[in-house]
């Protein structure tokens, strides 16, 4: 409740003040620590390994999900099911124990089952009939899924099959399908990862991605989105600029074109991807022959209703009429992944537009798995979070403000979204669901007088490091 009237009284024209501010941040931090505190003491309180672990027959899962003998309806439903588990958890510790039973039975074959891996990289492979439809395009959706959370990328980034079999299926569906959209999306939140853009990049994807955000009529905001960003991420390596310089003349055609596109969401990965390969002479050299300088001096003139936008599009000009070779600092080649930027994002897309529903009285769901998995021996999935608990949470509400006019390091746009909330707002929403903490009532409201600011919740937080000085000035869209 304190936190609902702190935020009327901000309405109606009171300060907060800043001693205010931290005393609440201060008590939020304490909060996480009590939570977390708290599941330690029941687990030991019940004297069980690990009591937020659910009893599933892992081995029958894995067998079933893959075996000849499971019908494609049962396989699709039995897929639904495992994506429901970690998009309808409760809480973000629930979801990150049952990813931690994906991956320890290693469901995938991501780890040393060379079988398994085999098995579904057949099924994600195989042209998909009416029947089997379903099949893939929730493997499509299980693996996003996966793909969404640190660790499961961190489970699935090695599997180089796998990654190069997602690449093709998604070429190989030829109108905008969900599957498609969901490899798509999968691959791009893989993409954080410096080994799976290496792959990416030698397997031709930029080669692919460029010609499809060509026919912008023809795909879904949802695959425009995660193409763009994924061609930004592959454009931050050297070896990304180096692909589309083989293509710079449809590159810059495209892009130049996605300047101008009505969603808005496009714009920091368009004009991310656009400086990135700009510091590449031969492209820089084919702009200015596309004319791509009127072309930004047309819409910076046209721009009137978006200040930070057009900022954006005249750090694009000043690096296209520079000449020479640019220096900037981008992602290197050779640096390492950065964990405290890869954070947890679980989409409403992920289950949105499922076709797949239960008939004449068919299983889905929980009621699926624990009618028909359910076991009650112990399995070999108790391992100790007591150290990580709540990680993944901590991770999402790590602050990052964007500020600079274009994005340097890969990111996704779930991760990117979530970098744009208003950090403060969020932050204490979600502390309303934590009891007992707001034991002393604060006035910490003051009539507005000259001398304090009007309590204002913080849009963004620092998403990639300053290219120079100079840049620090401007914000991402």
């Amino acid at each position: 409740m304190e936190l609902v009237e702190t935020l009327q009284q901000a309405i109606v024209g009171k300060t907060i003040t800043n001693e205010y501010i931290d005393n609440v941040c201060s008590r939020l931090g304490l909060a996480r620590l009590r939570e977390s505190m708290s599941n330690v003491m029941e687990s030991a309180r019940l004297g069980i390994d690990d009591p937020f672990t659910e009893k599933f027959d892992y081995a029958k899962i894995k067998r079933d999900v893959v075996h000849i003998s499971t019908s494609p309806r049962q396989k699709a439903l039995l897929l639904q099911a495992l994506r429901w588990k970690l998009t309808k958890a409760k809480t973000d510790f629930k979801r990150e124990k049952m990813l931690e039973c994906y991956i320890n039975c290693d469901l995938l074959g991501c780890q040393t089952d060379t079988e398994q891996q085999t098995k579904i990289i057949k099924e994600l492979s195989t042209p998909a009939d009416t029947e089997t439809n379903y099949v893939k395009e929730e493997w499509a959706r299980l693996i996003n899924t996966i793909a969404s959370l640190r660790k499961g990328r961190n489970y699935l980034a090695p599997n180089e099959s796998l990654i190069i079999c997602m690449q093709k299926a998604a070429i190989a569906e030829k109108s905008d399908t969900s599957t498609k959209q969901h490899l798509l999306a999968a691959l791009q939140k893989l993409s954080l990862r410096r080994s799976v853009q290496t792959v990416m990049i030698n397997q031709n994807m930029i080669k692919w991605l460029v010609p499809l955000l060509n026919k912008t009529d023809n795909l879904s905001d949802y695959t425009l989105e995660y193409g763009v960003a994924l061609l930004m991420n592959l454009c931050l390596r050297t070896d990304g600029r180096k692909k589309c310089a083989e293509i710079a003349d449809q590159a810059i055609t495209v892009l130049s074109t996605l300047l101008a596109h009505p969603n808005h969401e496009t714009r920091p990965y368009v004009n991310s991807s656009l400086y990135s390969i700009l510091t590449h002479k031969s492209i820089r050299d084919k702009a200015i022959e596309l004319n791509l300088d009127n072309r930004l001096r047309t819409l910076i003139r046209t721009e009137t209703s978006n200040s930070e936008t057009k900022g954006q599009l005249e750090f694009l000009l000043n690096l296209l009429c520079k000449g020479g070779d640019q220096i900037v600092e981008q992602a290197s080649d050779d640096e390492q992944d950065n964990d405290d930027e890869d954070q947890d994002v679980m989409e409403a897309d992920l289950d949105l537009a499922d076709k797949l529903q239960a008939v004449n009285q068919e299983l889905s769901g929980d009621d699926l798995i624990l009618v028909k998995y359910s076991s009650q021996t112990t399995t070999n999935v108790h391992k100790s979070y007591n150290n990580n608990l709540y990680a993944s949470s901590t991770h999402d509400f790590k602050s990052k403000t964007p500020i600079d006019p274009v994005l340097h390091r890969p990111t996704t746009p779930g991760q990117l979204r979530q970098s744009i909330v208003a950090h403060t707002v969020d932050s204490l929403a979600t502390s309303l669901v934590v009891g007992d903490i707001f034991h002393s009532q604060s006035n910490g409201f003051e009539q507005l007088n000259g001398n304090h600011t009007m309590f204002a919740a913080s849009t963004s937080i620092p998403v990639k490091k300053s290219l120079s000085a100079r840049s620090k000035s401007a914000s991402i869209t």
